[in-house]
């Protein structure tokens, strides 16, 4: 069997019981066998790592530790070879990451914020007030029922609340640009849920597609590290 084909097999863990016994042979008898061996498993470890730079920087170790440049054609041959083959494999480093659309980022990060505020009785039905069923309407996904009431119940009781609920309740709908002064409102009050409201700007920005005002709530989420800051400063990585 050829010997760079035995090396390959190597590499790719298939050799047979044979060519194994074969392998270990020169491995054990062939000085220059052993080198290319080594040689070619440095190359194989380098094309795990996922920086250019890296790739680069490692290439000029191997070429100056193994003195390439005296070597024989085989082994001049071989690093070409490799190289060639590390650029194809590691071809979705160097070339730019097809990234996620803002809609398709939207669509993974969104989802109106749980009901905490008055919680639904299932079961038996039941006479219910206008805030009891507002809050039904926003559970089942009845967001334009919920929306009247909710606008209904905020201009009597002024419980900002309601601004918040109301303004997840339009991002669902798609009608983000809505929800953005509800939102930018209820952060100025001094209501429990305000510290979320950083969070469902940041994603009525991204719903519009407007990255600027996205990255700056997203921003602001971090720097609070409270509601959904984690996610907010991984969000932020993908946008830049």
């Amino acid at each position: 069997m050829d010997r760079q084909e035995l090396v390959d097999k190597y590499l790719q863990n298939q050799l047979s019981e044979e060519e194994r016994v074969l392998f270990d042979r020169l491995l054990e008898e062939d000085e220059e066998f052993r080198n290319e061996v080594q040689f070619m498993e440095d190359i194989q470890r380098v094309s795990q790592q996922e920086d250019e730079r890296i790739f680069r920087e490692q290439l000029l170790i191997f070429e100056k530790e193994s003195n390439v440049r005296r070597m024989s054609g085989r082994y001049v041959k071989l690093l070409l070879a490799a190289s060639i083959a590390l650029v194809v494999s590691l071809g979705y480093v160097f070339w730019p990451k097809p990234q996620e659309s803002m809609e398709q980022i939207f669509v993974e990060h969104f989802e109106p914020y749980r009901n905490v505020i008055q919680p639904v009785v299932r079961g038996e039905e039941q006479q219910k007030n206008e805030k009891q069923l507002a809050f039904q309407y926003y559970e089942q996904g009845k967001y334009d029922k919920a929306i009247v009431l909710f606008d209904k119940l905020y201009s009597t009781s002024k419980e900002p609340y309601y601004l918040f609920y109301k303004a997840n309740a339009l991002i669902q709908l798609n009608r983000a640009k809505e929800a953005i002064p509800l939102l930018e409102a209820h952060l100025k009050t001094k209501d429990t849920l305000a510290e979320k409201s950083p969070w469902y700007l940041a994603m009525a920005y991204l719903k519009i597609n407007d990255k600027n005002n996205t990255k700056k709530w997203l921003q602001q989420v971090v720097e609070q590290n409270r509601y959904k800051a984690q996610t907010a400063q991984k969000l932020l990585r993908s946008l830049n």
